[in-house]
């Protein structure tokens, strides 16, 4: 899904970082901003957490853990970043995708 900065949008100190895709990958997901810069993110086992992957440049300034808000279904609605900066989804609605969904199944599965 898509997520952005919205404490940033459209002011003076918006710019690509504060526009970010989270890309499942294997079992995990990949936060990529704009400018370029990724890092993993994994589920762990406390409810509406991932795990923040030592090559995430914010690492070594605390940013360890994401954590991640959910609607009733699991699908996420927003995740915060570094500095707790929260990113809300942005829904498409030209090109509507799944939602990402923190399944409790996968969850179980994930080692």
């Amino acid at each position: 899904g898509t997520y952005v900065c919205s404490a940033h949008i459209g002011k003076a100190t918006e710019n690509d970082y504060h526009h970010v895709k989270i890309i499942p990958d294997g079992r995990s997901f990949r936060w990529t901003n704009r400018a370029g810069v990724s890092w993993s993110l994994t589920i762990v086992s406390e409810e509406n957490l991932l795990s923040v992957s030592s090559d995430c440049p914010y690492f070594s300034q605390g940013y360890t853990r994401c954590r991640v808000d959910t609607d009733g279904g699991g699908k996420i609605v927003a995740l915060y970043g570094p500095f707790n900066e929260r990113y809300e989804r942005l829904e498409q609605v030209s090109r509507p995708r799944p939602p990402l969904i923190l399944s409790s199944s996968w969850k179980a599965n994930k080692s």
